[in-house]
């Protein structure tokens, strides 16, 4: 448990080599939260929970540089899409999946109150933002489990605004410093 880094971080991001713009990022919106990768043993818990196949289609909010998305397709073959607002990083990310051949994980720069939510079958959130802009997430995710069955992945403070909803129920325990799972009622 915990959100610190350790060894495995530091082996993944040899694997993927992925290297952070030497750019100027533009400032995040008020309820955005500060990038900060999702640990890597996190990403690998995840991957088991929910059991990822080739039929899945994982979106990632707040990508990133594309960890989640990265490693998933990688170890699961499954679909991935990273939404990240930093167009900097979505490049860095696209630029680690082609030299990997990874075509099943994609990555847009776009907010993702504006994504296109329809394609995907799990979401994961590693509290990406808060406040209005993660309720008004929220609010399209439901309207979307009211079309078909998807699961939600968590891990950090969202964690309980998730569990909150009315219209998900928790499929694993809900411990800080883990990955929380759910799914649509």
């Amino acid at each position: 448990p915990g959100l610190s880094y350790d060894s495995l971080d530091e082996i993944v991001s040899g694997l993927l080599r992925l290297h952070v713009p030497e750019m100027e990022l533009p400032e995040l919106a008020e309820e955005m939260v500060l990038y900060q990768p999702t640990p890597a043993r996190h990403i690998l818990n995840l991957i088991e929970q929910l059991g990822l196949q080739e039929t899945d289609r994982l979106i990632d909010f707040g990508a990133g540089m594309g960890h989640v998305s990265l490693l998933a397709s990688m170890l699961s073959g499954c679909q991935s899409v990273g939404v990240e607002v930093q167009a900097a990083y979505v490049a860095a990310a696209r630029r680690c999946a082609a030299d990997l051949g990874l075509e099943r994980a994609r990555f847009v720069a776009q907010d993702v109150r504006d994504a296109d939510l329809g394609w995907g079958t799990i979401f994961y959130l590693y509290t990406p933002f808060r406040g209005s802009m993660l309720a008004e997430v929220l609010r399209r995710l439901e309207e979307e489990s009211r079309r078909r069955p998807m699961r939600i992945a968590s891990l950090g403070p969202c964690t309980s605004e998730i569990a909150a909803q009315r219209w998900v129920r928790s499929v694993s325990a809900l411990e800080e410093g883990r990955v929380s799972l759910f799914e649509a009622r």
